[in-house]
């Protein structure tokens, strides 16, 4: 934690066990953001996706996030999870979402911004179990579980949604 610290980086990390949340604790890592996270039932009609390239969805994120305070991605970051984690970057009327596939089957969605249409848009995509994290704000509750994220910069980061976590 020191040495991120040191070089000026954030360390943010999801404990595996709640024992450990502790542990963490005493290393100097603080609650910092929260997240919504859950597996979906693809109960919704589906609607129409648009694939949109690193540059875009960047541009896209910014707009939808813009007054919350987020952590923002430079697009060559998007593009390094798009070669290297074969990340696919989705829009739909009103929002996007980011997609991992674990295999030809199941998708991880480690962000998916805005609510409304969300079960629609998730409907939307060729998979069989799909697993979301969101922002744990008003409007996410119906898609996971509340989880805790920790920082070495805990509260004083001042950051409400981080986005992104490719765990």
């Amino acid at each position: 934690a020191e040495l991120i610290c040191s070089e000026g980086g954030c360390a943010c990390l999801h404990p595996a066990e709640a024992g450990l949340f502790a542990w963490y604790k005493e290393m100097g890592f603080m609650p910092t953001v929260s997240v919504y996270e859950g597996n979906v039932v693809r109960a919704a009609e589906p609607i129409e996706l648009t694939t949109l390239s690193p540059a875009d969805y960047t541009e896209i994120r910014r707009e939808l996030l813009k007054g919350t305070s987020f952590a923002d991605f430079d697009t060559a970051l998007l593009e390094w999870w798009q070669d290297n984690w074969k990340a696919e970057f989705y829009g739909y009327e009103t929002g996007c979402m980011a997609v991992l596939r674990a295999n030809e089957h199941d998708v991880f969605i480690p962000e998916l911004i805005s609510a409304n249409n969300a079960l629609s848009a998730l409907a939307a995509l060729d998979a069989g179990d799909i697993c979301v994290r969101t922002p744990a704000i008003e409007g996410f509750e119906h898609l996971g579980d509340k989880i805790e994220f920790l920082s070495v910069y805990g509260e004083n980061r001042g950051c409400r949604y981080w986005g992104f976590a490719f765990d």
